[in-house]
């Protein structure tokens, strides 16, 4: 018998204002249906976003059936193609 094993990832994009980005990133994970985003943290204040998913761990697994690590990158790959760095304005610009 073995056990259920579950990861769990936080993920935090410095981006708040820009809907059209933060739709792109969370598209970019349910890609992934395996791997959930459990909760989302919006502040901004800091301009930032967190995100929390989870999923299953194989019990070996390797790196194409990680579903957490698939959905975790795709959304970094997501906010890199959507947020414009020149035009980010961060916090300590404020």
């Amino acid at each position: 018998m073995s056990k259920l094993m579950l990861a769990c990832c936080k993920l935090y994009i410095s981006e708040s204002r820009n809907r059209a980005a933060l739709e792109s990133i969370e598209r970019a994970a349910k890609l992934f249906p395996e791997a959930a985003i459990i909760n989302k943290f919006e502040d901004e204040t800091y301009n930032r976003v967190g995100y929390t998913l989870v999923s299953k761990l194989a019990p070996k697994p390797s790196g194409n059936s990680c579903h957490l690590r698939s959905a975790v990158f795709a959304m970094v790959k997501a906010a890199f193609e959507t947020i414009d760095l020149e035009l980010h304005i961060s916090f300590s610009a404020v």
